[in-house]
């Protein structure tokens, strides 16, 4: 169940100018796919996959989380020094490894100075592939203007134009959309016009009350520009 565990540790000042250790975050990230092999009489191997339920995911989580929270609060462990730390738990759930979009938090809860943990709260958190059936049914106003702007980047070129993107999502309203166009280019001017132009749609196509990136990158995979619009401010580009 468990994939990986991630440590963040903040520090605080003191009156002395010193830094100590004021809190810890943990984060446990949880496959949502459990992968197996089986190996024959023959040895030959045969590679099986089994979809974990989300219910089952959260309860495990969770129970890390205490076990996680009982070794760094055990008096063995650095003598004890973890126990007068708060420490928050962040549960985080992967995407199957084949999934075009990142895995996302689904709750997260804290633990105070010398003390359990006392109750989780939900994250409302979801990542959609832009364009896909999942958004044009979810999600049908960021859909709609998403193939707008993607029929105006491709009325740019002559030759066919991927553009692909990427929303998160946090308790159903969209907070970011991450995306990429990539293009078979004839020089640098034509990176500069495309970039240009892909900044004036994302204006011209998109509510200005979330953050929006942009990169235009090569077939080789380099990112030849980039365009950040954060809300209700003017587009940053840059051309590498």
């Amino acid at each position: 169940m468990l994939s990986h565990i991630l440590e963040h540790n903040y520090l605080v000042s003191n009156s002395n100018g010193q830094f100590n250790l004021g809190g810890i975050v943990i984060g446990l990230s949880l496959n949502s796919v459990y992968n197996f092999r089986v190996e024959t009489d023959e040895g030959l191997y045969h590679f099986y996959e089994t979809e974990i339920p989300d219910d089952v995911i959260e309860r495990e989580g969770q129970e890390l989380a205490e076990r996680v929270l009982e070794r760094l609060r055990s008096d063995s462990f650095e003598d004890g020094a973890f126990k007068d730390i708060p420490i928050v738990f962040a549960l985080f759930q992967e995407e199957p490894r084949d999934s075009a979009i990142p895995g996302r938090f689904i709750a997260t809860t804290k633990a105070d100075p010398n003390s359990g943990i006392d109750r989780w709260q939900r994250i409302n958190e979801m990542y959609y592939l832009f364009p896909s059936r999942e958004v044009s049914t979810d999600v049908r106003s960021e859909a709609d203007q998403f193939q707008r702007f993607s029929d105006d980047i491709q009325g740019f070129f002559d030759t066919y134009v991927g553009v692909v993107g990427t929303g998160r999502y946090l308790d159903n309203q969209i907070q970011e959309l991450t995306i990429e166009v990539p293009i078979q280019y004839q020089g640098k001017a034509e990176i500069v016009a495309l970039t240009q132009f892909a900044a004036s749609q994302i204006q011209n196509h998109f509510n200005n009350s979330y953050k929006i990136s942009l990169e235009v990158t090569s077939i080789s995979g380099n990112v030849e520009s980039v365009v950040i619009v954060n809300p209700n401010e003017e587009p940053v580009i840059h051309i590498f």
